[in-house]
């Protein structure tokens, strides 16, 4: 934001609280005038700044290290945007995403370069094992009820919050789905 659109708001900020002070009709209307212009201003600031960005990211290639920076400046972790990812301009959405990721660690585990054979052997550190696992209700609703609502949404699409809110009538139903599996 420009230092014109800072000093605004500081005389906005001013005229409200002359107003306060004297509830003056004439100090309203200053008020309420310099509030309007100020919203205006923010908006077309807000506007200019995301052409700006939009065409800088139109300039920069999806494997280019700069795409992940001006992406992690507008939308920041806690939001609940996904990046965008364009192939020949065309929006890719989030399952074909994770399709894509699937497809290349897949491709880059079962390359030919792979030497299983040469392979460290996995030894057990100690003599017990787990032989049949038991998750409680009461270990799955401390897990929901961890959850940060502020986290994007997941691969299912449920939000973080949704599950923190339903977590204790969800909590038998995920349990007796785990141990159903596990067992």
């Amino acid at each position: 934001m420009s230092g014109y659109n800072i000093a605004l708001i500081r005389k906005r900020s001013r005229y409200y609280k002359r107003w306060l002070k004297t509830k003056n009709i004439n100090h309203k209307l200053l008020n309420n005038k310099t509030r309007n212009l100020v919203q205006r201003k923010i908006k077309l600031a807000k506007q200019k700044y995301n052409e700006r960005f939009m065409s800088k990211l139109n300039v920069v290639t999806t494997s280019d290290l700069n795409y992940w920076k001006l992406l992690n400046q507008k939308w920041k972790p806690s939001r609940k945007h996904s990046y965008p990812l364009n192939v020949n301009g065309r929006p890719i959405h989030d399952r074909i995403k994770c399709n894509l990721f699937n497809e290349y660690f897949t491709s880059i585990s079962n390359s030919p370069n792979n030497d299983y054979q040469n392979l460290p052997s996995s030894d057990y550190l100690t003599d017990q094992r787990l032989l049949s696992p038991v998750i409680e209700p009461f270990e799955i609703f401390q897990v929901l009820n961890s959850l940060n609502p502020n986290k994007c949404k997941g691969f299912d699409n449920l939000l973080n919050r949704i599950l923190k809110i339903s977590s204790q009538s969800l909590a038998t139903a995920f349990s007796l789905l785990f141990n159903f599996f596990l067992l």
